[in-house]
């Protein structure tokens, strides 16, 4: 499966489109640049063709998807009523963008009782990690860069302790295009 169509199906649903079985929220699919290698070798016209387009849609990309929500998984921890470990996290939907291109840094703000409830990360992962007991509303606030001459952008999640956790996309839109034209050959070229 291209790995652009499969990160697009998980943004929809996180389960495998084969056979449905659920995927994790921190989960992040990879090129097979092997397979990516041989399908080029077959198919070296369209792949070509294929190369382009992919780059055309980048040039006119005014807006990123994001992905948010948080990991959960139950630890049993003797004399202790914090049986949930969870990561809360913001990650770009597109695994080849680099983040840090775009977001400065990301503010989470936990429940009052943590220790430093106002948790800044500045990437490259834009997550945070705890133990607790009790869920509750998390305000996440996204800083990007400079470039992009854009406020703030503030998403709320609700953290979860079903199953592996929960994530939510957003996206969101810019005044500007967001990548540069390349001129590529794309007979060497090795990523989509």
């Amino acid at each position: 499966m291209c790995l652009t169509c499969l990160e697009n199906v998980l943004l929809l649903k996180p389960n495998c489109p084969f056979c449905r079985t659920p995927v994790s929220a921190d989960f992040t699919p990879t090129l097979d640049k092997d397979k990516q290698k041989e399908v080029r070798a077959k198919q070296a016209a369209k792949f070509k063709e294929k190369m382009k387009e992919i780059s055309l849609m980048r040039q006119q990309c005014d807006r990123i998807t994001l992905v948010y929500g948080n990991t959960h998984q139950f630890v049993n921890t003797m004399g202790s009523h914090n049986h949930h470990a969870w990561t809360a996290f913001v990650k770009l939907a597109d695994s080849k963008m680099v983040s840090t291109k775009f977001i400065k840094k990301v503010i989470f703000k936990l429940h009052p009782t943590f220790r430093n409830p106002e948790r800044e990360t500045r990437g490259p992962v834009f997550e945070v990690s705890c133990v607790g007991w009790g869920i509750f509303r998390i305000p996440i606030i996204i800083h990007w860069q400079d470039w992009l001459e854009k406020e703030p952008t503030r998403l709320d999640h609700f953290l979860s302790f079903d199953g592996n956790g929960e994530h939510h996309s957003a996206t969101i839109k810019f005044n500007k295009p967001l990548f540069k034209p390349v001129e590529q050959d794309w007979e060497n070229d090795d990523e989509i």
